[in-house]
This record gives structure tokens, C-alpha cells and sequence, in this order.
């Protein structure tokens, strides 16, 4: 769920702030350690050293990540657009999920 929720919010930012986007590629990797989540952008992009990181979307995502064990990492260059990514540990065993009952008709 907090997955889908970065997802969501950085699919938000790019809809308000990345003028001029052709492409947004979104991708999600597993492995038996972690789940990433990286999202590209080739919007008008920023300089992350002078956008204010610590206001709206961009810290939600980040502290959505922290709280998990996980990181967020932003890159992003004027011009040239941006990416977010998010790495979240997986539990021991891979996160494997258990099966849901079926029902029986």
C-alpha cells in the first residue's frame, strides 16, 4: 500500500509541476531482499538543490520510504526531467504473501 501511495503522489507532482511531459515510465522490480519503485519523468525537471525538499510530495514520499526501512532518492536536472527512487527491505523469506481462501460456490 505505501507503494502505491508514492506511486500516486509522484504521479501527482508530475501532473502539477513537470510541464511539458511526453513520457512517464513507472516501474516496480522485486527480489528476495526488496521491492523497488523507480518513476521518470521528461518533464521540465528541477535543481533538486534548490527546490525546497523538505515541503509537500516530495517529503511525504520520503518519509513513506523511511518509515518502511526504506530510501528515497530524487534525481533531477532542468531540462532534462526527473526520477524518484524508492527501495523498500523485504522481510526475511522475500515478503511472500500468503493465499487468500477461495470461495467455494
Amino acid at each position: 500500500m505505501a507503494l502505491y501511495r508514492i506511486l500516486h503522489e509522484a504521479l501527482t507532482n508530475i501532473k502539477r509541476h513537470a510541464r511539458g511531459v511526453n513520457r512517464v515510465t513507472a516501474r516496480v522490480k522485486f527480489s528476495r531482499r526488496s521491492v523497488t519503485l523507480g518513476v521518470e519523468d521528461d518533464g521540465c525537471g528541477f535543481d533538486v538543490k534548490v527546490v525546497r525538499q523538505h515541503l509537500g510530495g516530495l517529503v511525504t514520499m520520503r518519509q513513506r520510504a523511511e518509515q518502511l526501512g526504506g530510501t528515497c532518492e530524487i534525481v533531477s536536472c532542468p531540462g532534462r526531467g526527473t526520477a524518484v527512487n524508492i527501495s523498500i527491505p523485504l522481510p526475511p523469506g522475500g515478503g511472500k504473501r500468503k493465499r487468500m481462501p477461495t470461495a467455494k460456490t
